[in-house]
């Protein structure tokens, strides 16, 4: 006799207007058992989840099912079995913890290496990456792991990508300049200016800043 719930299977297609043949297909295709995986296929899916969680180099699904040769929609079934999730990267920190104690050590060396009448000597720089132009790949921006927080910091980062379209801008600011694009032009009479040989450079040991937008001389923005 067949058990309660095939029976009831079997009414509930019979009472949707299947035929018999269908119903009987349907019902023989639940009792056979699931087809074991072959071992080059077990292998190529435990090298691909490899790949995503634990190689240096970044890699996607889609790269991975191709470089393997097993079906693309075979590899989320088999992370959701081991329960790997999918997690989009996010922008490194400017500032790590490593830094601001950097930063701090710099500030004490500063505070006693220097004089207060030195000050006004320094050429204050900074720098900032301007991208001109950016090549998106999506699935370069996802990450993979059974939870955020365990996934490394140099795979759940944003990296800044390699372009030709990308330069970077250093620059420094001392006394005189401020001086001669600044109060000068309104107070003609300033004659405190810097003498170039007694500049201090000095750098504020923090992390290059990216500029997402830019203003061209000519009054075009570049994205």
């Amino acid at each position: 006799m067949l058990p309660v719930e095939v029976q009831k299977l079997i009414v509930s297609h019979y009472q949707a207007g299947k035929r018999i043949p269908e119903i009987h297909s349907i019902v023989k295709s639940l009792s056979k058992p699931p087809k074991k995986q072959s071992k080059e296929r077990k292998d190529a899916l435990n090298r691909a989840i490899r790949n995503l969680t634990k190689a240096a180099q970044q890699n996607s699904i889609r790269g991975q099912a191709r470089k393997q040769g097993i079906d693309r929609s075979a590899i989320p079934r088999e992370m959701k079995k081991r329960g790997i999730k999918v997690y989009r990267k996010v922008i490194r920190p400017f500032i790590t913890e490593a830094q601001k104690v950097a930063r701090k050590r710099c500030a004490q060396r500063f505070r006693k290496r220097y004089r207060k009448s030195d000050i006004p000597n320094f050429v204050f720089v900074d720098e900032c990456y301007v991208l001109v132009g950016e090549y998106l790949n999506s699935q370069q921006e996802r990450c993979y792991g059974k939870s955020f927080e365990l996934i490394p910091d140099s795979k759940k980062h944003k990296r800044l990508q390699k372009s030709p379209l990308k330069a970077m801008i250093f620059g420094g600011n001392n006394q005189a300049t401020y001086q001669d694009r600044c109060p000068k032009p309104m107070l003609y009479d300033l004659k405190d200016k810097l003498d170039p040989r007694e500049v201090i450079f000095y750098q504020d040991k923090a992390p290059c800043h990216v500029a997402k937008e830019t203003m061209l001389t000519d009054g075009n923005y570049v994205d």
